[in-house]
């Protein structure tokens, strides 16, 4: 029995430690997404002012380029393009956070299993983000819905695919 509470000791221990190598990583992650969501935002608003004033500039002096009509039409389609690339380098982050979160998840409902039985307790498992609804809603509105919603809207904007009462402005 002795044995047997080592064991069970060396093994909490572990999964602590893994557990905590999964937050650094998922923290590492969130940062790394930071600069990824910001420049997808700014691509998409670039988007959508330039899909919905057509606003395309005829010269950029710092580049020394100068557009004409053809070629302003295929500045748009560049704009578009960056929104397009932003937004799968985006959708990679959050691919790879879900994962890193899906791990996090199945390393503590086994901590706390482990925690609950060395204890003589009764398992009780519960994610932190369900113990705050509305903090875990905004958060995701925030970092993941709008991101998503603006890259939309901006492509819509840019490529004519909503029709012109859509937008409001």
């Amino acid at each position: 029995r002795l044995k047997q509470n080592i064991i069970r000791d060396n093994d909490y221990a572990v999964l602590r430690e893994q557990l905590s190598e999964v937050e650094t990583a998922w923290d590492k992650i969130i940062i790394s997404q930071r600069p990824i969501r910001r420049n997808l935002l700014v691509s998409a608003l670039i988007a959508l002012v330039v899909g919905r004033t057509n606003l395309v500039p005829k010269k950029i002096e710092a580049l020394g380029v100068e557009f004409d009509t053809s070629q302003q039409l295929q500045f748009r389609v560049i704009i578009g393009a960056v929104v397009v690339y932003f937004l799968l380098c985006f959708t990679r982050e959050v691919i790879r956070e879900w994962d890193t979160y899906s791990n996090y998840i199945d390393i503590r409902k086994t901590v706390v299993r482990y925690r609950a039985a060395a204890l003589g307790q009764k398992e009780n498992f519960r994610p932190r983000f369900h113990r705050e609804f509305l903090t875990f809603m905004s958060g995701f509105t925030v970092d993941y819905l709008i991101p998503y919603m603006m890259a939309v809207i901006g492509l819509g904007a840019v490529y004519h695919w909503f029709p012109d009462r859509f937008f409001v402005f």
